[in-house]
């Protein structure tokens, strides 16, 4: 009799754009119901799958959440595309970043790169670059608040004693809260 193989594979996605697959490979002799072998492999690929999503995601979404996806924005960029994978590959992770947003993969770039400075024992984040601190104070005076007083503000704000413990994704959000701010009030933040 002849052999021959049949195969059930099943993919699934995960947040965070992760993934699970599970596939089985049965032979068969040729005079078997191949259908109802298929069935048995789908069944048993499907319960194997379904508890480990329960056990492991039991509140996921499967990774199919069209607004992380960002379906209705620009495509992420090659460049983007190839951090995702180059982050993922140092955390040992396979990672589809295809079909991504560029805010998408922004997001998603920033949650690798934490992730692989905390597996490298690093600080979560960097500090403030100086480019950064200027243009906050430059973002500051055009509101009227300088030097010292604009000193005093940022330190309250960020609840440091010295600018050089502000990380570089805080001083981000507060360039974009200033820049927020200028365009509300007319100014376009340029100098």
């Amino acid at each position: 009799m002849r052999l021959k193989e049949i195969t059930y594979v099943k993919k699934v996605g995960l947040p965070n754009f992760g993934s699970l697959g599970l596939s089985v490979v049965a032979e068969v002799e040729s005079g078997d119901d191949l259908k109802a072998i298929y069935e048995e492999l789908k069944k048993a690929v499907e319960e194997n799958i379904n508890g480990l999503l329960n056990s492991e995601h039991p509140n996921s979404d499967n990774g199919h959440n069209s607004k992380d996806r960002g379906s209705n924005q620009e495509e992420a960029t090659s460049k983007q595309i190839a951090m995702i994978h180059a982050l993922s590959q140092k955390l040992g992770r396979s990672v589809n970043a295809e079909g991504l947003s560029k805010d998408a993969a922004t997001k998603l770039i920033d949650q690798l790169v934490n992730e692989v400075e905390e597996s490298t024992g690093k600080d979560n984040s960097l500090k403030m670059t100086e480019p950064q601190r200027r243009y906050i104070f430059r973002l500051l005076a055009q509101q009227g608040i300088e030097k010292e007083d604009a000193l005093n503000l940022l330190l309250e704000e960020f609840g440091v004693e010295s600018l050089s413990q502000v990380k570089r994704a805080q001083a981000k959000s507060k360039i974009e809260e200033l820049l927020g701010q200028a365009r509300e009030g007319g100014s376009d933040g340029s100098l």
